[in-house]
């Protein structure tokens, strides 16, 4: 697991123009032994394997990843953040966290290709990323921060990487998807599916989860 810690950094991945590698190893779907040789909880997947995590202490419920699932229907992607507590209620806009950077957010990115499966692959080879988030809306009228049901303060997308190599940098465009996003406070689960163009089940998927206040997690790198 991510040890506690401003993860400013990645979570600006969302604003920012520049890639981020997460480097990643061989998929497995088993919970054998972690590599040294790999960044910490970075590993994809490929579409249709689970992965699991231990708990953490050091993180809140609702960015504390147990487990990920996934499954494909045509190019209809399903993405499942099984988490240790999700809270019916969160609050946005907190101190601490700027105007339009991210309070929280929970992430599946995709490489349609099945490419990015080595630490030294690039993270801007990622295609599509399926997502809920929330930005701080924050203005002198109303600096304050606000709480409110968690379906109401987050906002589900799918976006599309769009890549600019000879100036390496990438930004974003925002795609329907026919997008849904299901919580169940009883499983503590998150259930994310959108259209991917492209997609299959030799797609690789990167799976993370960050409170810019409180830490960020994934899944961890694993051996054999």
């Amino acid at each position: 697991m991510f040890r506690k810690l401003l993860v400013v950094t990645l979570a600006l991945l969302t604003a920012a123009c520049v890639p981020i590698p997460p480097e990643s190893p061989e998929a497995s779907s088993q919970m054998p032994e972690r590599s040294d040789s790999c960044a910490p909880d970075h590993m994809t997947l490929q579409v249709g394997q689970g992965s699991g995590d231990l708990a953490s202490d050091e993180l809140s419920g609702h960015i504390d990843i147990l487990r990920v699932e996934s499954s494909l229907e045509g190019e209809t992607l399903t993405a499942v953040f099984h988490l240790r507590d999700i809270p019916h209620a969160l609050t946005v806009n907190r101190e601490g966290v700027h105007h339009m950077h991210p309070d929280y957010g929970w992430n599946v990115d995709i490489d349609i290709h099945g490419v990015v499966r080595n630490i030294s692959i690039d993270y801007s080879l990622f295609d599509y990323t399926l997502r809920i988030e929330n930005r701080a809306e924050k203005s002198p009228s109303d600096p304050l921060p606000t709480t409110g049901p968690f379906e109401d303060v987050m906002n589900l997308m799918l976006l599309e990487f769009v890549h600019d190599l000879e100036n390496d940098y990438f930004t974003h465009k925002h795609l329907n998807g026919n997008s849904r996003l299901l919580v169940s406070y009883e499983d503590n689960t998150l259930t994310l599916s959108g259209q991917i163009p492209g997609i299959t089940r030799e797609s690789t998927l990167l799976f993370w989860a960050y409170d810019t206040l409180g830490g960020q997690d994934g899944i961890a790198c694993q051996s054999g």
